[in-house]
């Protein structure tokens, strides 16, 4: 569903003549809500580093990182906390959360930083965050939101009732897909640590396998 069909549908709906300002408003206010529920799978997102001691920027629209990986997925980086910056070493990193910014310990090394994607506000040619099976979670949260705001009588209560029973039952397919992605992720894990890796990258020393 595009932007401009579902507000058609909030049109037909409602039975009322919506301009794009207003309808944007009353849309980027229910994607806020759906998108703060949880970390969603859709929000993840991937950026590549090579490590280094100076500080390199985060993604502008970054909310939090998730976790740092090396290249081939075999070691995850540890974060330290802000205040032990001048303390940190190989394989782990810190945020300066005020700047914006990310350290690593050690350098010359590509890694992976999992970031949470920000929520924007979207415009009229921008495409429905979700997939579509979930399209209809922003057409109920823009009518009960509607039939909130209207004149309190017992049919715009009853519209209200029955919108908003269909947007929670909606969330909870929503998180119940996004269960399933995140289950699947854990159980697709496979780690294999070779000596030589181990080694090489001097987390154990050679000696340990004499």
């Amino acid at each position: 569903m595009t932007i401009s069909e579902l507000q058609d549908n909030v049109a037909t709906i409602t039975e009322e003549t919506w301009s794009q300002a207003e309808f944007l408003v009353r849309l980027n206010r229910v994607v806020r809500q759906v998108l703060s529920d949880r970390d969603f799978s859709v929000k993840e997102y991937k950026t590549a580093y090579t490590t280094s001691t100076s500080s390199q920027a985060l993604p502008a629209n970054n909310i939090q990182v998730n976790k740092v990986m090396s290249s081939d997925g075999l070691i995850e980086y540890s974060r330290i906390p802000f205040s032990e910056q001048n303390t940190f070493g190989t394989y782990q990193y810190w945020i300066d959360e005020a700047n914006s910014t990310i350290y690593f310990g050690g350098s010359g090394d590509t890694v992976n930083v999992f970031w949470q994607l920000q929520s924007t506000d979207l415009t009229i040619s921008d495409t429905l965050p979700l997939p579509s099976q979930f399209h209809d979670l922003y057409l109920a949260g823009i009518v009960v939101d509607y039939f909130l705001g209207e004149d309190v009588d017992d049919v715009n209560n009853k519209k209200a009732e029955l919108w908003a029973n269909r947007f929670d039952s909606l969330m909870g397919k929503l998180r119940d897909w996004d269960a399933k992605i995140k289950c699947n992720e854990i159980n697709g894990i496979q780690r294999v640590y070779s000596d030589e890796y181990l080694i090489a990258k001097g987390i154990v020393p050679d000696f340990y396998y004499d």
